[in-house]
């Protein structure tokens, strides 16, 4: 069978989409051969786009699930396309080139690009790199940064209170984010917190050696570089500390009406939930109102940012047409794709620092390139033994630094608390089974009885137990809609529950 004949069964098969198919077809015309092997190469260089990958890695290829076809299937392909050969070919064909080259299509290493993708790749690898470089800071950015994460005693005072007794321990140690218990006088700390003593004297006892608050390396980290990334989970608090780090940013500014900042999101409904959010963490910023006015809280969206133009893929701004700002946020930075990201850094001025804010765990972008994802690969290596230096002492805390980290993981950094559940409750540790893929842990916690997750089987009346949960879950926003109650009443009902469906048709979909 031939290449071309194949590629034609997985069409009709709707294995490969039309534009795979005729992207391959167009490969073909060039060489004057719909049966030479750069035809499947191109085809299923289209067809991983279809996925969200934006190349090929040749040297990691499986041939055994080319297309993600049966092995017999995938192989029959793979005999054809000669992998091990792929390379050597590659080099020597018109269609395919290394960089400087307007052809169709590039490989870079053992990858195989569309070139418009790699050109997309390479401009955000040079804007990164481009701001990944130290800044100097000025003696007092150490007193701003413990001024603006100062532990808030006055909210412990009133939880402790609340807490039973024999909780109080591991309570405050949390609350303190402490990592080296030894170095805390519990005894002492627990007697200041029972005699409602000053927030000096409480702090007296939690030396800034025996905690590790990530909020605080995480605005460090972006306060001193260029470059930065600010990742975690829902309630880490990452909205919290990008308004603490605008603050920072605003204190330390040496233009009277601060810096010009931008807030953007990918979707209008992402912007909007950022404008709420940035907000409020404004509002209860401990600053005085000349810092906080000069902080926005007014997001729009990456598009409206650069200047759509109808009917065209070009923007406004450009790399020959600088946006006019210091500082810009990204939200929902996991959203956005690899071309909007290449617009977006080759729009901005060569000084300008870059905020990235987001969930390396969330699905990534719609369309090809995970950016954010890729960018925090190398998260878990931690810091390099000179950035973790500085930033110990820019916090106070003690930061091991190791070898060979890449430079951009010098500006990342990954919230670890969740503010809105305890790491060891139900919720928390379904979700630490769940980013790690662990499916044994998984069925250990859900066996394990926690009071805040329930697991119903499918089997019995489980089907109307979820409606009547529905129901009452919803009964206060009805009954508040059918009253005619104010509107933010209304939504605040409407927020305290959530049905999630993992598809949208059968019992247990959208619309069941």
């Amino acid at each position: 069978m031939t290449i071309s004949n194949l590629l034609e069964s997985l069409y009709q098969r709707k294995v490969i989409r039309a534009i795979d198919r005729q992207f391959g077809q167009f490969i073909g015309a060039q060489l004057g051969s719909q049966d030479h092997p750069m035809v499947g190469w191109a085809t299923l260089v289209s067809f991983e786009l279809g996925k969200g990958n934006v190349c090929v890695d040749l040297a990691s290829l499986e041939a055994a699930t080319l297309f993600d076809l049966p092995a017999a299937d995938a192989l029959q392909i793979a005999a054809l396309l000669e992998p091990e050969h792929a390379l050597s070919s590659m080099a020597q064909s018109s269609v395919v080139g290394t960089g400087g080259e307007a052809t169709p299509l590039i490989v870079h290493g053992s990858r195989l690009y569309l070139n418009r993708y790699w050109q997309a790749e390479q401009r955000v690898a040079e804007g990164i790199m481009s701001r990944c470089k130290p800044i100097l800071l000025s003696d007092g950015a150490r007193v701003t940064l413990d001024t603006l994460f100062e532990p808030d005693t006055a909210l412990l005072k009133k939880l402790y209170n609340g807490w039973d007794q024999q909780d109080k321990p591991q309570r405050v140690l949390d609350f303190f984010d402490v990592v080296d218990e030894e170095s805390v006088d519990m005894s002492a700390l627990l007697t200041a917190l029972d005699a409602g003593q000053s927030s000096n004297d409480i702090l007296r006892h939690v030396p800034e050696s025996a905690r590790l608050n990530w909020q605080k390396v995480a605005a460090a980290a972006a306060l001193s570089y260029r470059f930065s990334v600010i990742s975690g989970g829902p309630g880490t608090g990452k909205t919290t500390t990008v308004a603490k780090l605008l603050a920072a940013l605003v204190m330390s500014s040496d233009k009277p009406s601060g810096p010009e900042i931008k807030l953007v999101a990918p979707t209008g409904k992402a912007a909007n939930r950022l404008t709420e959010s940035i907000g409020r963490a404004v509002a209860a910023l401990p600053v005085n109102d000349d810092v906080r006015t000069k902080i926005p809280v007014q997001a729009s969206t990456i598009h409206r940012l650069l200047g759509a133009i109808p009917n065209r893929v070009e923007f406004r701004h450009n790399q020959n047409n600088r946006l006019h700002l210091d500082i810009l946020v990204v939200d929902e930075a996991s959203m956005v794709d690899l071309p909007l990201m290449a617009k977006l850094l080759a729009a901005l001025p060569d000084h300008a620092r870059v905020i990235l804010l987001g969930d390396r765990d969330q699905l990534a972008s719609v369309e090809a390139g995970a950016v954010l994802g890729d960018i925090c690969l190398g998260v878990d290596k931690g810091y390099s033994q000179e950035r973790a230096a500085h930033l110990s002492q820019l916090t106070g805390f003690n930061l091991s630094g190791g070898d060979n980290v890449p430079a951009v993981a010098d500006g990342v950094c990954l919230l670890r608390k969740s503010y809105r559940f305890h790491a060891q409750s139900g919720v928390g540790q379904l979700a630490y089974a769940i980013n790690a893929g662990d499916t044994k842990l998984l069925e250990n916690v859900l066996r394990c009885g926690y009071a805040d997750i329930e697991l119903h089987d499918l089997n019995g009346d489980v089907y109307e137990r979820a409606i009547v949960q529905a129901v009452e879950g919803y009964r206060a926003y009805l009954e508040a809609l059918k009253a005619g109650d104010d509107y933010r009443a209304v939504l605040s009902h409407f927020a305290n529950v959530r049905v999630l469906c993992a598809l949208s048709d059968g019992p247990f979909g959208v619309k069941g």
